[in-house]
C-alpha cells in the first residue's frame, strides 16, 4: 500500500520521492521543538517569561525575510544545492547550541531554523512538480507527503520529551541529534542527481524582471481564487485550532492536561485526513471530494455545536472519561484535513515549473499573515460572543465559502486546460 502513493518500485523517479519524503518528515524535527525550547528559557537558562515568549518571533522574523527573498535563490541555483548549504548551516548552529550552551545559541538556532524551514518546505512541494506530471498524481503525492508532516510532529514531541526527561544539561544532547540528522540528509542529496534543467532559461533573466512577473501573476484568476479558499481552509485550522485546547477547558470544562491531549485528537484527525486524500483522488475528481467533505463537515459542526453542552468534559480524570460529544469538534479535522496538500497541488499544477518556488513563497507570506489575523480574530470573538459562538462563526461561514468558491475555481482549471490543450494542437 505504501508504494501505490508514491510509485511503482520501477519507476525512475522512486528514490527522489523517497528522499523528498525523507526531507519533510525531518522538517519536524526542526519546528516541533519550539515549546519545549520556551520552558527550557525559563527553566533552564532562567530567563523571564516575556523573553521566553519572544524566542519565536526570531523563527517568525527570519523566515518572513527569507520567504520574500528566496525565490530567486532557487531560480539561480536549483534545489538541491541550498538544501544542502541549509543542512549543513543546521549541522554548524545545532553542534554549537551543545558546546556553548547558552540562551544566546538557542536564538541563533530558531534563526537558523527560519531559513532552514523555508527552503526545504518550498523545495520539496516545488521539486514534486519536477517528478509527478499528472494533477491527480502530484494531489495524491502532496497530500501524503503532508500526511508524514504530521505523523512526524507527534513523534518529534515524543523524542523531545525522552531528552527533556534527563537531568542538568543532558536535554542539549537534543541538538546533537537534531545535527546528525541533518548530516544524514546532506550527505544523501549530495550524491542524488534533479533534473532542473528547468531553470535554465529563468538563470539568465534578471531579477527585476522575475520581481515583475510575480506581481501579474498575483492579481490573476489561477492565483485569487485558491487563495480564497485558502483563507477559508486557514480560518479554521490556525483560527479554532489554537483555541480549541482553551475551548475544551473553559467551555467543556476539561481539566487542563486532558484539554492539551483532546487537541492531539485535531492534529490526528487533520492527518488521517490527509492520509484519506492521499489516495481518494486515483477515484474521485478533487471538486467531489471537497464537496462531499464541506457539506459532511458542515452537517456535523452545526450539529456537534448547536449541541453543545458547557461543562460536558467537567470531573474527567481521563480521555476515556469524555462524553463523546468532546471528541466531536476534534474529529472535524478530518474534514478539512486533504485541503491545504490539494488547493496547493492545484495552484502549482496551472503554471509552469519555474513559477513554483516563487508560488510557495507567496503561499507561505499569505498563510503567516493568515495565520496571526485568524488566531486574533477567534480571540476577539472567543471574548465577546463566548467559544462556543466564535467557532459557530469560524467554521461556518468559512465552509460556506469554501462550498461557494469550489464549483468556480473547479470550472475555470477546466477552462483552462481546454485552452491549453487547444493551443498545443
Amino acid at each position: 500500500m505504501f508504494t501505490s502513493f508514491i510509485g511503482r518500485l520501477n519507476t525512475d523517479n522512486l528514490g527522489i520521492k523517497i528522499k523528498i519524503l525523507l526531507a519533510f518528515f525531518c522538517l519536524s524535527f526542526l519546528t516541533y521543538c519550539f515549546p519545549v525550547l520556551i520552558m527550557q528559557a525559563t527553566s533552564y537558562y532562567g530567563v523571564d517569561h516575556g523573553t521566553a515568549g519572544a524566542l519565536e518571533s526570531y523563527f517568525n522574523l527570519t523566515n518572513m525575510v527569507v520567504t520574500l527573498a528566496i525565490f530567486s535563490v532557487f531560480l539561480r541555483f536549483g534545489y538541491r544545492r541550498p538544501m544542502i548549504v541549509v543542512f549543513l548551516i543546521m549541522v554548524v548552529v545545532c553542534f554549537f547550541a551543545k558546546v556553548v550552551d547558552s540562551i544566546w545559541m538557542v536564538r541563533a538556532y530558531l534563526i537558523a531554523t527560519g531559513i532552514s524551514f523555508v527552503v526545504i518546505k518550498v523545495s520539496c512541494y516545488s521539486m514534486v512538480g519536477m517528478i509527478i506530471k499528472t494533477r491527480e498524481g502530484h494531489a495524491r503525492f502532496v497530500n501524503f507527503m503532508e500526511f508524514i508532516h504530521m505523523v512526524s510532529n507527534m513523534l518529534a514531541m515524543w523524542t523531545y520529551a525522552w531528552f527533556v526527561k534527563g537531568e542538568g544539561a543532558f536535554w542539549l544532547y537534543l541538538f546533537w541529534f537534531i545535527a546528525g540528522i541533518f548530516v544524514v540528509l546532506s550527505l544523501i542529496f549530495l550524491f542524488t542527481r534533479i533534473d532542473e534543467s528547468s531553470f535554465q532559461h529563468e538563470q539568465q533573466r534578471p531579477f527585476g524582471q522575475q520581481l515583475r512577473d510575480i506581481g501579474r501573476l498575483i492579481t490573476t484568476t489561477a492565483i485569487i481564487l485558491p487563495l480564497l479558499m485558502y483563507w477559508g481552509y486557514e480560518s479554521i485550522e490556525q483560527g479554532v485550532g489554537p483555541w480549541l485546547s482553551t475551548f475544551n477547558f473553559e467551555i467543556l470544562q476539561v481539566p487542563k492536561h486532558i484539554s492539551v491531549q483532546l487537541h492531539s485528537m485535531f492534529v490526528l484527525a487533520i492527518a488521517l485526513g490527509r492520509l484519506y486524500g492521499s489516495f481518494i483522488y486515483k477515484w474521485l475528481k478533487w471538486q467531489y471530494v471537497f464537496l462531499i467533505n464541506f457539506g459532511l463537515g458542515l452537517l456535523f459542526i452545526c450539529f456537534v455545536l448547536f449541541n453543545m453542552q458547557p461543562g460536558a468534559g467537567a470531573g474527567a480524570q481521563s480521555l476515556l472519561d469524555l462524553p463523546l460529544v468532546a471528541y466531536c469538534l476534534p474529529a472535524f479535522g478530518f474534514f478539512i484535513g486533504p485541503v491545504y496538500p490539494t488547493l496547493i497541488s492545484l495552484i502549482l499544477t496551472s503554471h509552469p515549473q519555474s513559477l513554483h518556488p516563487a508560488i510557495m513563497c507567496l503561499i507561505m507570506i499569505v498563510g503567516a499573515l493568515l495565520d496571526s489575523f485568524s488566531a486574533r480574530m477567534v480571540g476577539g470573538l472567543f471574548s465577546h460572543f463566548g467559544g462556543v459562538t466564535a467557532f459557530e462563526i469560524y467554521t461556518i461561514v468559512p465552509l460556506i465559502v469554501l462550498i461557494v468558491l469550489t464549483i468556480p475555481y473547479a470550472l475555470f482549471l477546466r477552462r483552462r486546460a481546454g485552452r491549453e490543450v487547444s493551443g498545443s494542437a
